[in-house]
């Protein structure tokens, strides 16, 4: 068994963390949340589950720099 974190979203928007199942696959996981009535299948789209362990978000910084280039 494998802990997934689910998420959803409506339309295009973006993607919101609905909980956390432990199961079988991600499908599984999607339908044990929607049956405890964690995540709402009338209301949200579209559902995706990424295996916990999988999930490292990362920090992004923007740098710049200065260069000389010759021709």
């Amino acid at each position: 068994m494998t802990e997934y974190l689910v998420l959803s979203r409506n339309g295009g928007g973006p993607w919101s963390e609905k909980g956390r199942e432990t199961a079988r696959s991600a499908e599984a996981a999607i339908r044990q949340l929607i049956e405890k009535g964690e995540g709402d299948a009338v209301t949200y789209e579209h559902f995706v589950a990424v295996p916990a362990r999988s999930w490292k978000p990362v920090t992004v910084q923007m740098e710049t720099k200065t260069a000389l280039k010759f021709s």
